[in-house]
């Protein structure tokens, strides 16, 4: 009998669709009585499909116990009539390590599964087990496509994993894909990063024929790229004039990280000009070449006193991550101005380095400043670490006399200046 039930396995294992053989399988394994504490391979299994968790965990907990000697009941599980048996089944089956590798053959049969959680969960699987397949990569990213949103996480999260071999399959849904499936495959592509420099033939052809939804991720997958998408230049260029201010903002920051310091006039004719919306895209362009766009400095300092709040921000923001001494200036100079306070403030925190310069000013807030104020300045002083030295002694004087809620604000930002200054020595 156990030279039988041997013969079966072997067969399970080659053929997992074989069930003729399953059921044999199952009723020797019956008339073994071989027992697991206290239940056969069988009844274990069969309590994977429990509506109450507790008896799940137990046969899955029972089941990993078994190691190799689960491998064909697990195979058996994929069939079972419940999709929880199923998906539990795929998931033990991706923790065998080595052993699971003789149960691919039924997982890959598990990605016709009916049920979308138990294919997700053979893909998973799958992919634990080290296996590459064109049809893996398809059912990943058919998963990709979920109205699950764990379901398209997973997925996305595991054909990442693929790197330069899941690009083929992009390009091709990004050329004659439909609707969303175009989307989704731009969005895998700015996940791929680098490995995607193959794709940038089509993401221009994509911001050419596709809607503003994808030439939107068209164009962020593209910024990753940088000077790799060089080739989209010209195309980027041509869509300049948009009338969709939201892709125009997509459009320069794509500019921005791919041309670079070749489009800074163009950047500053923009904030000289009268329409709102390409100051604010080109604002954001400069914030992106940070110390690249110092010739911009003049023409941001003048939009950071702009009425519209929008513009306003954008430049501090610019400001902050260019960080020329002229900019880190006039952001001190600023904090002092009720008015512009809190946006100077959020702007020098973004040029953490350069804002020892301002800590005599930040420490003038701490006595003059509203609650909101005090509280940034604070927190400043706190992530500046040992610069923050020269207003060591103010800070403890203000947590002292502090009463309200920045007392705990401030016992923080000195613990972080006394931290980091015994690590500084």
């Amino acid at each position: 009998m156990d030279q039988r039930l041997e013969i079966l396995e072997r067969r399970i294992q080659a053929c997992p669709d074989d069930v003729q053989a399953l059921r044999e399988w199952g009723a020797l394994v019956d008339r073994l009585d071989w027992k697991h504490h206290g239940r056969s391979p069988s009844e274990w299994l069969e309590q994977l499909g429990a509506r109450d968790w507790e008896t799940r965990f137990e046969a899955a907990k029972r089941l990993e116990g078994l190691g190799g000697r689960a491998l064909t009941p697990l195979i058996a599980g994929l069939k079972h009539s419940e999709a929880t048996a199923r998906y539990n089944c795929a998931d033990l089956l991706g923790r065998l390590g080595e052993l699971g590798h003789c149960a691919i053959p039924a997982l890959q049969l598990a990605l016709g599964d009916s049920s979308e959680m138990v294919r997700r969960r053979a893909s998973e699987a799958l992919t634990q087990l080290g296996h590459r397949s064109a049809v893996l990569l398809q059912t990943l990213f058919d998963n990709c496509n979920s109205n699950d949103h764990y379901t398209a996480s997973e997925s996305g999260e595991l054909l990442v994993q693929f790197q330069a071999e899941a690009i083929p399959l992009l390009i091709e849904t990004l050329d004659y894909g439909q609707g969303r499936q175009r989307v989704v495959a731009a969005k895998l592509l700015t996940r791929l990063g680098a490995h995607a420099e193959k794709a940038v033939p089509a993401l221009i052809r994509s911001l050419k024929n596709g809607d503003s939804e994808l030439q939107r991720q068209s164009l962020s997958a593209l910024k990753v790229l940088k000077s790799k998408a060089a080739d989209a230049k010209e195309t980027l260029r041509a869509m300049w004039d948009s009338d969709d201010g939201e892709l125009r903002g997509y459009l320069a920051v794509a500019l921005g990280s791919i041309a670079g310091t070749t489009m800074l006039d163009e950047f500053c004719r923009e904030l000289r000009g009268n329409d709102p919306l390409r100051r604010i895209a080109s604002l954001r362009a400069l914030e992106l070449l940070e110390e690249k766009a110092a010739a911009a400095i003049p023409d941001i300092l003048k939009m950071r006193l702009s009425s519209d709040r929008e513009i306003s921000i954008g430049a501090y923001r610019a400001l902050g991550r260019i960080k020329t001494a002229r900019s880190i200036e006039m952001l001190i100079e600023d904090i002092l101005d009720d008015r512009q306070r809190l946006n100077a403030m959020t702007a020098l925190a973004a040029a953490t380095s350069e804002s020892t310069q301002g800590v005599d000013t930040l420490v003038l807030i701490l006595e003059t400043g509203r609650v909101i104020e005090k509280r940034h300045a604070i927190r400043l002083l706190g992530d500046l670490g040992h610069q923050a030295k020269p207003g060591l002694d103010s800070l403890r004087e203000f947590f002292q006399s502090e009463t309200g809620s920045l007392r705990f604000e401030a016992a923080s930002a000195i613990s972080a200046i006394e931290s980091d200054i015994r690590k500084a020595r």
